[in-house]
């Protein structure tokens, strides 16, 4: 679910066929019927990538009890 864009999913990609397949497949989702809600996960180029903070580590399985 879309929780801001802080926490919004992103597919990075490092060309241009990953980006068509990015998008083919977000599209699919989109039209397959399976979500009420539009799909936010944003379709971005790979830049530089930092290492989160430990406290954002694993925060899924950390957070699960509360998010499920």
């Amino acid at each position: 679910p879309d929780r801001g864009e802080q926490y919004r999913s992103v597919i990075f990609f490092h060309n241009q066929e990953q980006e068509l397949l990015a998008r083919r497949s977000k599209q699919k989702l989109q039209v397959s019927g399976k979500f009420d809600k539009d799909i936010v996960t944003e379709i971005k180029p790979a830049s530089d990538y930092y290492l989160a903070d430990d406290y954002h580590q694993q925060y899924f399985e950390k957070k699960q009890r509360s998010l499920t």
